[in-house]
């Protein structure tokens, strides 16, 4: 996806691959990348450090994302890309044959962002 002159939102940026991907976005010509985290101190660091925004955002709370949406149209202009970063895996065999392909359970424990698989607001 070309994002530049986009606006783009990443769910667990503050830290790891979120982080990346929020650098990557930056360097690729997004015209606003959004960390969103718990985390809103490290949030608020990468943001700063790319001329992004940043929001305080538990995935697990609907009223959460809402607000990251709306206020990221509101301030920033349409999202073009939604990044579901956020996010602990666990609780599958990574070894098994077929590790995620028994049961959705797993997934629903492994953290709100897995189980939510695009359910977001609005589809994004």
């Amino acid at each position: 996806m070309q994002v530049t002159g986009q606006v783009v939102v990443v769910t667990g940026g503050a830290n790891g691959i979120g982080r990346a991907l929020c650098e990557t976005f930056h360097r690729a010509g997004a015209a606003k990348v959004v960390v969103a985290d718990l985390d809103l101190a490290g949030a608020e660091a990468v943001a700063a450090s790319i001329g992004g925004a940043a929001f305080k955002c538990d995935v697990g709370q609907e009223k959460d994302i809402r607000h990251v949406i709306e206020e990221t149209e509101r301030q920033h202009g349409p999202i073009a890309l939604f990044c579901s970063n956020a996010g602990i895996g666990g609780g599958f065999d990574p070894l098994s044959e077929n590790a995620g392909g028994t049961s959705d359970e797993p997934w629903r424990e492994a953290g709100p962002s897995m189980s939510w698989r695009m359910s977001t607001p609005r589809g994004i």
